[in-house]
């Protein structure tokens, strides 16, 4: 007897215990689902409210235990967001049509006192150990946010799509295998390569020379490979090619789009025609410059000159006369004449040397 009271006794306990995880349990999911930022509701096999979190009781307009027990389809109403017409409910499509679950849905939830609101749901079936459906849970929440975040971003997307055909470069969208995905309107008016052409077709292929297209596949294919990109940002020059087959020179940049589960780049290309055309006119000045620079002699220092004939001694002790010496060591060519000074005194002598009297008419 006391064997099978102890049995008793201890079975009793397990099961107290197993209650109390049990309980502890159901609170910390109850406290869970309070706690959540989504509505969470859920129904019985015949499709009549067993639970709401409070984020429900706030989206759907109604309380839990006003609801408790009622028929979920007479109290979440549900709309087409296009059409405004009313949308089959999921506790129909779950507790009647066997459907397992269903995936994310836009709706329009009618809300009393406050007209219609929208929301985005998911929806799932409950089921039992024995795998029958014993009821469904639906998880909602207000769409009025994610809804105006859409729109920015399409309003975004309008915009970026704007700036990429209006910007100056040539602009191509990348695969992870250098195959064209986009280009910009640029590409078409500047080379002559349209859109649809380009699209699918490697770009190494169409648009650059021969003699760098290996570089760029090694460059991109480097890239996949190994995570590594030692020349993406960098500005390279490259020889382009135009639609007609034109050769010009060309600044490529490669940059790398971070995208979700994939690898793209983008590539921009610049023509640099004008700017090579500057490069050689100021390269061309530059060597004229240098030319004359080399031609130029310049004179420094200080120069023995003799105070009496007026000769200049050179490196070598030499004495020179000075036309000599600055013709040795300038670009100088002299011309001999007479300053005023010098003429008076060369026709003074010259008169002396004829006789001819100062005041003579010879003077003339």
């Amino acid at each position: 007897v006391e064997r099978e009271l102890q049995t008793t006794i201890e079975m009793a306990l397990y099961r107290h215990r197993g209650e109390r995880r049990l309980h502890a349990r159901e609170r910390w999911f109850a406290n869970m689902l309070k706690s959540i930022c989504h509505g969470v509701l859920a129904t019985d096999e015949n499709g009549r409210v067993t639970f709401m979190n409070a984020m429900a009781e706030n989206l759907a307009g109604f309380t839990f235990s006003n609801s408790l027990g009622k028929l979920l389809t007479d109290l979440f109403q549900l709309e087409d967001p296009q059409t405004h017409a009313p949308r089959k409910h999921p506790a129909l499509s779950i507790l009647h049509d066997g459907q397992d679950d269903e995936a994310t849905v836009y709706a329009l939830l009618r809300k009393p006192g406050c007209g219609q609101i929208p929301i985005e749901y998911t929806a799932g079936a409950i089921r039992d150990n024995a795998g029958t459906v014993s009821g469904m849970v639906m998880v909602f929440a207000d769409a009025n946010r994610r809804m105006e975040f859409e729109s920015n971003q399409g309003e975004s997307r309008r915009h970026t799509g704007a700036a990429f055909d209006v910007a100056p470069e040539f602009l191509f969208i990348l695969d992870r295998e250098g195959r064209v995905v986009d280009s910009n309107a640029t590409v078409a008016r500047g080379l002559g390569w349209d859109r649809s052409a380009l699209v699918g077709e490697v770009m190494a292929d169409r648009l650059i020379t021969p003699s760098w297209r290996g570089w760029l596949r090694r460059e991109l294919a480097y890239y996949v490979a190994t995570g590594q990109g030692p020349c993406l940002d960098k500005r390279i020059e490259v020889t382009a090619l135009r639609a007609d087959g034109t050769e010009f020179p060309a600044e490529l940049v490669v940059k790398l789009l971070e995208l979700p589960g994939s690898t793209a780049f983008a590539v921009f290309l610049r023509d640099i025609t004008d700017r090579k055309r500057d490069e050689q006119k100021l390269d061309q000045h530059i060597r004229t410059l240098q030319e004359a620079l080399a031609k130029t002699k310049q004179l420094s220092g200080i120069l023995p000159i003799c105070s009496t004939c007026k000769k200049i001694r050179d490196a070598a002790g030499a004495w020179v006369p000075v036309e000599h010496y600055i013709h040795e060591h300038a670009v100088v060519q002299f011309s001999h004449g007479y300053c005023p000074d010098c003429a008076a005194s060369v026709m003074e002598e010259f008169r002396q040397h004829q006789g001819a009297p100062p005041d003579s008419p010879a003077d003339g």
